[in-house]
């Protein structure tokens, strides 16, 4: 379960200012109380008070066919304090967020599941809020996670640990797909993000992820000398910031437009993929894309199956489930091999075309924040420790002409008709 006060963390301290801003026109209002949506991330398809004051506010997804992630997300003004019982309509969809709630935007807190009012078949869930005189409540189905919170949470990266922060290019409605990068170095590690806009547990593991990987360890100092980092961390920009349940603006789950590509935001990112392994000469290693399902789960390749470092994968996740283990004493990794892969979903795509094992990082909807840290931070950790079991981790290409050559038990002053195979050189 989440935690009951929710403090969204992972240097994410500042709330977008949509939000805070001057009320907008309301989506509907009675009798001194207002709906409204007018913030990043808010949306819902209409609402309606009824003759006793109940508020039914109507959830519906942005197109169909769609996947069942019903999003909604708004805030009630009052003019004076108010309870309002308020009622969650999903139509033909089952409810599957339970409300979180937050009047400062960045503490939030989760309605207790057990006093939500649903109906047998989960359309509908029925509950009450005060809402104080002159304050907005935000009501939303995760703790917000907008792209004003990411160009924060960014900002601090580079400040921190000295990132580039710069776009690939720009989404459908013109918003920018940030790309995120360390110096390069002879090999690279791919990170995915917020793909379908709801699922922002698995954004906040990727933000945890990505914290540990710039530590100022050994392992994290180490690791960058030999790794560098290419992060996309918003890929559907426009879905977060509208509220949207799954699609892009063009109706299009961006996670099944890989090689299809009927799509910029995918175009774009695969285009900078390519550019920036070429331009700087570097080797794609991996690909973990983060998001939110049920439960906590790895979407993987078989072990042994990546042509690029092929025990990686399955180093990785034994010492992920290691680590977790020694700090929650009934871990049990959860990992699903893709027999018959989704063939236009990122994990597939960069599998294919690179020949690398690609992941899929799931969390849990209701996942436990300081859960999702540690998770995070394991994931992050036991990557970095995986990588240097890797035979062709650490083995520098040392260019430098040979100034002396073993030959024989003589040594030689390198001149000769090369190579001198199984001689010892001395740079």
């Amino acid at each position: 379960m989440r935690a009951v006060l929710i403090s969204l963390i992972f240097s994410i301290v500042c709330y977008p200012a949509p939000v805070r801003a001057e009320a907008g026109k309301p989506v509907c209002e009675q009798a001194g109380i207002k709906v409204l949506t007018d913030f990043q991330g808010g949306n819902i398809n209409g609402c309606e008070f009824a003759s006793d004051g109940r508020l039914t506010i109507s959830v519906a997804p942005e197109d169909e066919p769609i996947n069942s992630s019903p999003w909604y997300a708004f805030r009630l003004l009052a003019d004076v304090t108010t309870n309002i019982a308020m009622v969650l309509d999903y139509g033909n969809y089952k409810h599957r967020y339970t409300p979180d709630f937050s009047i400062d935007g960045v503490n939030w807190q989760t309605y207790p599941a057990t006093k939500l009012d649903l109906n047998n078949d989960k359309s509908r869930a029925g509950f009450s809020l005060k809402v104080p005189q002159d304050k907005s409540v935000v009501i939303a189905a995760q703790p917000l996670l907008t792209s004003s919170h990411y160009a924060t949470w960014l900002e601090s990266l580079k400040a921190q640990h000295g990132v580039t922060v710069s776009s690939a290019g720009p989404s459908v409605d013109g918003r920018q797909l940030w790309r995120v990068t360390s110096p390069a170095k002879k090999h690279t590690l791919l990170l995915l993000g917020r793909q379908h806009p709801p699922e922002t547990t698995g954004a906040l593991a990727l933000i945890s992820f990505v914290e540990r990987l710039f530590e100022d360890d050994a392992l994290a100092t180490r690791f960058h000398d030999q790794v560098g980092i290419l992060l996309y961390p918003l890929i559907n920009p426009d879905g977060v910031d509208k509220g949207l349940w799954r699609h892009n603006v063009g109706g299009k789950d961006l996670n099944r437009e890989w090689g299809r590509f009927s799509q910029p935001e995918n175009r774009i990112i695969d285009s900078d993929v390519s550019k920036w392994l070429e331009t700087h000469d570097t080797e794609l290693i991996k690909a973990i894309d983060f998001h939110s399902t049920h439960y906590e789960v790895f979407y993987t390749q078989p072990d042994q199956s990546a042509s690029t470092m092929p025990g990686l994968l399955g180093d990785w996740l034994a010492q992920f489930e290691a680590l977790m283990r020694s700090q929650f004493d009934d871990f049990d990794i959860q990992r699903q091999v893709s027999e018959s892969p989704q063939v236009n979903a990122a994990k597939h795509y960069f599998f294919t075309k690179y020949g690398i094992s690609s992941t899929t990082l799931e969390i849990g909807d209701e996942t436990d924040r300081g859960v999702i840290k540690a998770y995070g931070r394991a994931a992050a950790e036991s990557f970095m420790s995986a990588y240097f079991e890797q035979p062709s981790a650490g083995t520098a290409i040392d260019n430098r002409p040979l100034d002396l050559m073993f030959k024989g038990g003589l040594v030689v002053d390198g001149m000769g008709a090369p190579p001198y195979e199984g001689d010892v050189g001395v740079q």
